[in-house]
């Protein structure tokens, strides 16, 4: 493999994309595309995700004699997680900062892409050590700024809190769910996503706060969040592939009468830029699905927030994606330095804390019912709110740009 290294990094990346992401077969077979077509859109999509890996291993055997290695890795790894993340819909899943809670330290500064970029930048310094004795120093403190960096000791508990209560609804019934939301003595209430068409009287009889997730709209149908008291919604900006769009248009109509099943045309996506949900009087941001690992979407709606909304619907992806999703839900918790009420249908709704030392209250998968704690209210945002990507976005496309210069001048 020494000499092919696109086929090296080609196959680690097969094996490991086909060890975490198995749960997308689950998925598209749930709607009805049949074992065939879901292991050859299983297998496509793995190959593509793979092809990241494939990139990476060519360009770090590619410049690995080059002085400017240490920068070069780091910087060619971030901007490809980068362009994973938005190329065609875009996949944004599991990049390597999010992997291990061991690692966040730094989240609140340079999020989950900023940390598989300090990750990456380590191991490079490691690797090229015997030829700067600096290299290992300097690889020890990044870290060591993984490890006990601020994202390890945040705590906003002193502030403002909201009673919430987050609801898992099994075999969701809505006559039951409006029942125990009646019953509960809390401040906010949180149901899970696509709950019913919000066409219909609910019968809800307290002045409660109630999040949740419904279809919305007319002509054009739209997965929102919605707060019931108040009216206000926010809707699904990234839809998920073959589940709620087809994402080739009529291309593969001839394929499979999967690709024309209606349900792929019932679904708009919402505006990039959308006001958000209020609860009493405080700006939350509301996030459905997978469009919390949407680094863009999330900022948008988080920076000027005080705590965040989660709805989802995981109880058609198996049993390993909902897992990760609350993974990245306690990820994304860190970084913003705010509470989490997270709702799904099956598993694995939870209050998340954004200190990692807090026990987070949570519905495990398969598990009806609910869940009460105090939502502490936070304003202030943390560096990576403010200044997002851009930083290392620069920093990676400048060390690029410079290295190719220099080989053109050399030529």
């Amino acid at each position: 493999m020494k000499n092919h290294p696109f086929l090296f990094g080609f196959l680690l990346g097969i094996v490991f994309w086909s060890l975490n992401v198995s749960w997308i077969f689950s998925a598209i077979n749930f709607y009805g595309a049949g074992i065939f077509v879901s292991l050859v859109i299983s297998a496509v999509l793995i190959s593509y995700l793979s092809l990241y890996f494939g990139f990476f291993s060519a360009l770090c055997s590619y410049y690995w004699t080059h002085k400017y290695f240490v920068l070069i890795a780091p910087s060619a790894f971030f901007l490809l997680e980068f362009i994973r993340s938005y190329l065609m819909t875009g996949i944004p899943w599991l990049k390597l900062g999010m992997i291990s809670e061991e690692l966040w330290g730094m989240l609140p500064i340079v999020g989950i892409a900023g940390t598989s970029f300090l990750i990456v930048f380590g191991v490079a310094l490691i690797a090229k050590s015997k030829e700067r004795r600096v290299f290992i120093p300097l690889s020890g403190v990044i870290f060591l700024s993984l490890v006990f960096g601020p994202g390890h000791f945040q705590s906003n508990e002193n502030v403002m809190s909201l009673k919430t209560a987050v609801i898992q609804p099994v075999n969701l019934n809505l006559d039951k769910l409006i029942e125990v939301t009646n019953k509960l003595d809390v401040d906010v209430v949180v149901w899970p996503e696509a709950v019913t068409q919000l066409n219909q009287n609910l019968e809800i009889n307290s002045d409660k706060e109630i999040i949740g997730g419904f279809y919305t709209g007319d002509e054009d149908i739209f997965n929102s969040i919605v707060n019931l008291r108040t009216g206000e919604k926010t809707d699904k900006r990234n839809l998920v592939p073959f589940g709620e769009f087809q994402p080739f248009g009529g291309l593969l109509n001839s394929l499979s009468s999967f690709f024309v099943n209606p349900y792929f045309k019932s679904l708009s996506p919402g505006a990039p830029n959308q006001a958000n949900v209020s609860v009493q009087g405080h700006e939350a941001s509301g996030l459905i699905c997978w469009e919390l690992v949407f680094d863009s979407t999330f900022l948008k709606r988080t920076r000027n927030a005080s705590m965040i909304f989660h709805v989802s619907n995981d109880s058609w992806y198996g049993d390993a994606m909902p897992l990760q999703h609350y993974k990245h839900v306690k990820a994304r918790a860190v970084e913003s330095n705010k509470w989490i009420a997270r709702s799904t249908k099956d598993g694995i709704s939870s209050i998340v804390s954004p200190s990692l030392s807090y026990e987070d209250k949570k519905l495990i998968r398969g598990k009806d019912g609910y869940i009460i704690d105090d939502i502490y209210l936070n304003t202030t945002s943390t560096v990576f709110l403010l200044f997002g990507n851009w930083p290392l976005i620069i920093f990676s496309s400048l060390v690029l740009l410079m290295v190719i210069l220099q080989g053109k001048i050399k030529e």
